[in-house]
């Protein structure tokens, strides 16, 4: 029978077609007397798990997904097995561990996944469990039953997504298509979430009224500041126009928790090595995992990119950030440098965070990032110098806009994976989250119909930026900061200028 999501099959005639199949008793060989909550080693659970798992067909019922097993002489309990020990043998057997959660909990018959979940899942999980009743054996009420090995071959070991990379087009992506119920698996080579942050965490206005993100870990930013290498400046503002900084990595914690309640499992810790095709699944190289839908949200320099042949990032700025203790004078203002000897190709940055002051510098791929510099020409304005130096961290930009190729047949790249920044700002975690639930949204269309591909939604719905391409070309081939610096743009024309730069969306 083919895998979920693959075959409709009435709940009627499945009961029917379980309930005709004979019972053969597994004998099955307890090493010792074991009752309760005792407990085996590890050897004897892989055999016994073995033998009493045989059998069973699964179907789907309209919105729902339905297992079907038949009960058989042994309880898991009543030789010590719990639950977590099923999950973790059916996770190296391949099983998804959203369906092993729900297998390790049922006792009897059936299990389904409702999309929408509700009090209306739980009333026909247990009519369904009442139902397959009959089948029961007589011994003590019957177990999972000859259910095992099938459901591994049935389910042909999928999930419906594998998303690499647990940042915020990878999170957004995955909530989205958990959210829609299908079965969904992210993969981060990071040993917990935040542990490795490349980004200072600005949130847009629009980005922040889109999330529910805790008050406690943002900082409101209401005014900018636009410095010459000589220090003068502009400063902006907009009515009712701000930004947030952020705690980012507090702030990717909560996304993973978020994440996790919406049903999608997260492992950190797990590489990304490739993927092979097999049919209508992909193979994840030295993993256990293989799924339908393959997602690259694994930054600039993508691996899931160079698996398929898609475009790479070429054009990219490196960046390197440093977070100082803050002082009360640090204000409510993100001050940015125009200064082609500390910062050629952007700028330099100095951002009154949450608990910490930031300050970092991004510099086109062949310059050097001189944050002693960088600070030493700053340093009369903020004071840094005599402030500790609590994190370091760099990394790559992506400032081509959106790839040419950033998809193939079931597979999709977002994020900066697929160069989804601002060319000019650099900024990129609105794009990342937005589109990121988007192509959950689509990808969940693509698997349960015929929606078209998901990147072709993806590319529909990304900004042009064409104005901002031309203005990153300009500040790439023109003197900007000595024009500023003699006067020959106008103050009220690099207002409105640096106005639209950070203040429009478009």
């Amino acid at each position: 029978m083919d895998a979920v999501g693959q075959l409709d099959v009435g709940e009627r005639a499945l009961t029917e077609r379980v309930k005709a199949q004979p019972i053969q008793p597994v004998d099955v060989q307890v090493p010792r007397p074991v009752g309760p909550g005792a407990k085996l080693e590890h050897a004897e659970t892989e055999g016994l798990l073995a033998d009493l798992f045989q059998g069973g067909e699964l179907g789907r019922e309209g919105d729902h997904e339905v297992v079907a097993v038949r009960t058989h002489v042994v309880q898991c309990r009543e030789v010590g097995i719990g639950g977590e020990e099923v999950r973790d043998w059916g996770r190296r057997q391949g099983v998804a561990g959203r369906r092993i959660q729900a297998l390790a909990r049922s006792r009897v018959g059936f299990l389904r996944r409702e999309r929408g979940g509700g009090e209306q899942q739980n009333r026909r999980q247990k009519q369904c469990g009442e139902n397959a009743g009959a089948v029961r054996t007589g011994h003590g009420g019957g177990s999972f039953a000859n259910g095992w090995a099938s459901i591994i071959r049935l389910m042909a070991a999928k999930y419906d997504i594998a998303v690499i990379g647990a940042g915020f087009a990878g999170l957004a992506c995955a909530r989205r298509a958990a959210e829609r119920g299908l079965s969904v698996v992210v993969l981060d080579r990071q040993s917990g979430p935040g542990e490795r942050i490349h980004t200072t965490g600005i949130l847009v206005k629009e980005a922040w009224e889109e999330w529910a993100v805790p008050a406690a870990l943002v900082r409101r930013i209401s005014r900018v500041r636009v410095y010459t290498p000589s220090h003068r400046f502009v400063e902006l503002d907009r009515d009712r126009y701000f930004f947030m900084a952020t705690d980012t990595g507090s702030l990717m914690r909560h996304l993973v928790d978020e994440t996790r309640d919406a049903g999608a499992e997260i492992r950190f810790g797990e590489k990304y090595v490739g993927a092979a095709r097999n049919g209508t699944a992909f193979n994840l190289e030295e993993s256990d995992v293989s799924c339908r839908f393959l997602v690259g949200a694994d930054g600039a320099r993508s691996r899931v990119a160079e698996s398929f042949g898609l475009d790479r990032n070429l054009r990219v700025l490196k960046g390197v950030e440093w977070e100082f203790e803050p002082a009360p004078g640090d204000g409510d203002c993100l001050h940015c440098f125009i200064d082609p000897e500390c910062a050629p190709g952007y700028i330099g940055w100095v951002v009154p965070g949450v608990k910490v002051t930031q300050v970092g510098l991004a510099v086109h791929r062949r310059a050097k990032a001189d944050m002693q510099r960088f600070i030493g020409r700053i340093d009369p304005l903020f004071g840094l110098s005599g402030r500790t130096v609590l994190e370091k961290r760099g990394g790559v930009i992506p400032i081509g806009g959106l790839l040419r190729r950033f998809h193939t047949d079931r597979v999709l790249l977002i994020g900066d994976a697929a160069g989804m920044v601002s060319p000019l700002t650099a900024g990129g975690i609105h794009n990342a989250y937005r589109l990121g639930r988007l192509a959950g949204n689509a990808i969940a269309d693509h698997l349960e119909g015929s929606a078209p591909d998901p990147g072709r939604v993806v590319r529909r719905a990304y900004p042009n930026h064409a104005w901002k391409r031309a203005a990153r070309w300009s500040f790439d081939h023109l003197p900007v900061s000595r024009a500023l610096e003699a006067g020959l743009l106008t103050r009220n024309l690099f207002r409105r200028l640096a106005e639209r730069v950070f203040f429009s969306r478009g």
